[in-house]
């Protein structure tokens, strides 16, 4: 009798543990991909800012300035300011992803690669241009 309900016992066991780590695998990639997602819409929420404060600083012209905040995720591989886009380039598990803002105004500098909230100043130059720092 012993041995049976040992059996018993073992089999009970292995069925809740057949439903429990599947579901528990399924729940935790959800949750990653969830996470993930929130920082690249929260990236492209950051850049697309810049992109209208660039605006405005260009509209305001010479010396107009405006300090913005940008939350950059980890996983990022590059940040490039280039004629008229702040691109940020994230690796994710499916690949490379570029996040992109186009601006009205003609840009020069860069922005930050290293995770966390970071300072962006945006300054309107005598030659011109939006002057991208941080």
């Amino acid at each position: 009798m012993k041995g049976q309900t040992a059996l018993e016992y073992m089999i009970i066991t292995g069925i809740t543990l057949g439903i429990i780590i599947p579901l528990f695998l399924f729940i935790n990639s959800y949750a990653y991909s969830t996470n993930l997602d929130l920082k690249i819409r929260g990236l492209e929420s950051s850049l697309e800012e810049l992109a209208q404060n660039s605006k405005l600083v260009y509209s305001q012209g010479y010396p107009a300035k405006i300090t913005s905040r940008i939350e950059i995720p980890n996983g990022v591989l590059y940040s490039n300011v280039t004629q008229d886009m702040f691109v940020v380039g994230v690796m994710t598990p499916s690949g490379k992803v570029d996040i992109i803002a186009i601006s009205e105004a003609p840009l020069n500098g860069s922005l930050p690669q290293t995770p966390g909230t970071h300072k962006v100043y945006l300054q309107m130059t005598s030659e011109g241009y939006v002057n991208v720092t941080y």
